[in-house]
């Protein structure tokens, strides 16, 4: 029984982190750029590794059907790049057209 329970644990989370990817590459190769200006964000967590947890609220035009869109989610983010993420900025994202909440930062570097 207690084997069974590490297996069903360590296969969930290949699955969770075979699905990251997986959006991650979507969002690559058929996601659609676009300038969105941030309504809100704020640090939910930070580790050690220089990472921090963002909370965020986007607005964008969708270049497609010229309809304001929102977003809402939370984003791990490289503690280099949290400073392009304040209220009132604009910041570059790439997003899926038929499910605009799942996003990526396109940051500057």
């Amino acid at each position: 029984m207690t084997s069974f329970v590490i297996y069903t644990i360590i296969a969930a989370v290949i699955t969770y982190i075979g699905y990251q990817f997986f959006r991650d590459c979507q969002i690559d190769k058929n996601g659609v750029a676009a300038i969105a200006e941030i309504l809100e964000s704020r640090v939910i967590s930070a580790n050690q590794q220089g990472s921090s947890n963002v909370f965020f609220v986007l607005s964008f035009v969708d270049p497609f059907t010229h309809e304001n869109k929102t977003i809402r989610g939370t984003e791990t983010v490289p503690a280099f790049y949290a400073s392009q993420l304040q209220a009132g900025m604009k910041v570059k994202i790439r997003y899926l057209k038929n499910m605009p909440d799942k996003m990526a930062f396109i940051f500057d570097k």
